[in-house]
């Protein structure tokens, strides 16, 4: 596994699910797009938002893939974004989440250290709206 393959075969999947998040989606995709490792796919499933998520993803242009569909929960939301998928991993985000710039390399490297890891997780740091 190569975690810097290019964009045409992405090594992590990043995908963001989102309902009515739309005011903190920008800064969720720009983490994402800020990560120091390249080879990242973003997708994003707005499950249903009656807010500016829409107009959020399409600011981005081809930088990320787009789906909407009908609100159908979390669970519906992540499955889309794994069939839609194209890379080794997956990485999960709620719209409302941010990610620190070496997030994905560090868990990357986690994992290449012991070839049974099957997934990581790291710390968290609660933020809110302001």
């Amino acid at each position: 596994m190569d975690p810097k393959r290019n964009e045409t075969h992405p090594s992590v999947s990043v995908i963001i699910t989102c309902y009515n998040y739309g005011p903190f989606l920008k800064e969720c995709i720009e983490s994402v797009l800020a990560q120091t490792i390249g080879g990242l796919e973003i997708i994003v499933v707005n499950d249903g938002s009656t807010d500016e998520t829409e107009a959020v993803c399409k600011s981005f242009g081809e930088k990320i893939r787009y789906h909407a569909q009908p609100n159908r929960g979390l669970a519906e939301a992540l499955n889309r974004g794994i069939e839609m998928s194209r890379g080794d991993f997956f990485y999960f985000l709620s719209a409302d989440d941010k990610l620190f710039p070496k997030a994905i390399e560090r868990q990357l490297e986690v994992m290449g250290e012991d070839e049974t890891c099957a997934g990581v997780c790291g710390n968290a740091k609660m933020i809110d709206e302001k």
